[in-house]
């Protein structure tokens, strides 16, 4: 049997053969023996007078940033330090980038958090910064972010068997920005998680071997017809 497009019958099954001979290797990829999943969709942000929009409600934007989250305890504590122009500190630890972020966006600005020396007396203080200057240090440019967060950006959503790091954080895509969320996720723990996985695992390499078989087949059969022809 030939073709239409002259390429012998025999050679095509050979060809088709091996690709489902080789399954595993892209079958695998597909974690079908994961059952955890996570859904991310990502939204854009935009930096108003006052205030920060994005297209839904999200709980935190980047976590350098005090303030653009919902840690109403210390935005009450930098508010406070802007409103004084600075406050005396004294503590074993720091604050500001010890407590885990370095800026704060108060009533529409941007600024440096100055803490005192760590372990020693000081004034935490505020160094307002502009808005373009801030956001070049606090976001991610895209090309530089990994790919699911990509995919996520540049089609609005993506799927993952694991959390994704840089989820809720800036990405910068030319002038404009998004932070990537999580909408939705389905979790299995310990003996669930175990009975969900063994399940997946017997799915995956049922898969493999069905392919295998089918493969061999069509590899057997395919030499047998550039034999005869």
């Amino acid at each position: 049997m030939r073709l239409p497009f002259s390429i012998p019958f025999g050679t095509v099954l050979v060809f088709f053969g091996v690709i489902l001979l080789l399954n595993p290797l892209y079958i695998g990829v597909l974690d079908l023996d994961e059952p955890n999943w996570y859904r991310y969709e990502a939204s854009q942000v935009t930096f108003e007078d006052d205030h920060v929009n994005s297209s839904i409600e999200v709980m935190s934007f980047d976590s350098e940033v005090a303030c653009l989250n919902r840690d109403f305890r210390v935005c009450r504590l930098e508010q406070y330090v802007l409103e004084n122009d600075g406050v005396n500190y004294s503590s074993e630890r720091a604050a500001g980038p010890g407590s885990g972020y370095r800026y704060a966006y108060l009533d529409g600005e941007f600024y440096r958090v100055q803490p005192p020396r760590l372990g020693g007396n000081g004034t935490l203080s505020l160094e307002r910064m502009e808005r373009e200057e801030a956001l070049g240090y606090i976001s991610t440019p895209v090309n530089r972010a990994s790919p699911k967060i990509q995919t996520a950006v540049q089609t609005g959503s993506v799927s993952a068997h694991d959390t994704l790091p840089e989820a809720n954080e800036l990405i910068r895509v030319g002038e404009n920005y998004y932070v990537v969320h999580n909408t939705a996720s389905q979790v299995y723990h310990g003996d669930t998680y175990d009975r969900e996985k063994r399940t997946g695992q017997f799915f995956q390499y049922s898969l493999m071997g069905v392919g295998i078989i089918i493969g061999l087949w069509l590899v057997l059969r395919g030499q047998r017809e550039r034999v005869l022809r």
